[in-house]
């Protein structure tokens, strides 16, 4: 039996059993923190896909449903008792919902009101659009010594890579010019790029 005391907050004990584990969560002075962490654990389910801190950042933020530092507390607190899992992807770090925290999720989801999960469930497809638009274009750099960053900039659809390139300027200025710009017009650049590789030049030569 596994007490996850600081996930807690309501006037109960409850156990479920999944998978031959008991599973206990005492909940026993803040509802509001244990709704605030199903609703982490909610909208990071319903959105079905791996996000980064930021996005999820801007998602609760822009809709008020708490605080900034809370947010941080909860998200690091949920990673610890593996509610969330962090994977890179990209040089980032994506958080996904563990099947434990699924499980926490079902057992507790009745915790949210009605008219929230209406809500969320009413601008989730277009939260999974904005942020397909964001993930799908990437743009990074690193130093490797003074006179050397090496840029990187792709393009993705699902798990497929458009485009991956990775260029070696001599500045920290080009890296972060060539990085801006990918970001701002990575649409037109693959097309010019694209364009540029396919043209047959040994015919326009002869």
């Amino acid at each position: 039996m596994q007490n996850h005391t600081q996930f807690v907050q309501y006037f109960a004990i409850y156990s479920y059993e999944s998978v031959g584990v008991l599973m206990s969560i005492n909940i026993d002075d803040n509802r509001e923190l244990a709704e605030n962490k199903i609703l982490l654990l909610y909208i990071i389910d319903k959105l079905n896909l791996p996000v980064t801190n930021t996005f999820i950042t801007k998602v609760v933020l822009e809709n008020s449903y708490m605080n900034y530092f809370f947010l941080q507390q909860f998200l690091s607190e949920m990673l610890i008792d593996e509610y969330l899992e962090s994977k890179t992807e990209d040089s980032r770090s994506m958080y996904i919902i563990t099947t434990k925290g699924k499980e926490v999720l079902n057992m507790f989801t009745d915790l949210l009101p009605i008219g929230l999960k209406k809500r969320i469930a009413s601008t989730v497809r277009e939260i999974r659009k904005n942020y397909r638009n964001e993930t799908m274009i990437i743009s990074d750099y690193t130093c490797e010594n003074e006179n050397e960053y090496v840029v990187k900039c792709k393009i993705k659809e699902d798990d497929f890579s458009l485009i991956d390139i990775k260029v070696t300027v001599g500045s920290k200025e080009e890296a972060i010019n060539i990085s801006n710009n990918w970001r701002a017009y990575a649409d037109i650049l693959y097309t010019e790029v694209l364009d540029s590789l396919i043209k047959n030049r040994k015919q326009q030569g002869s």
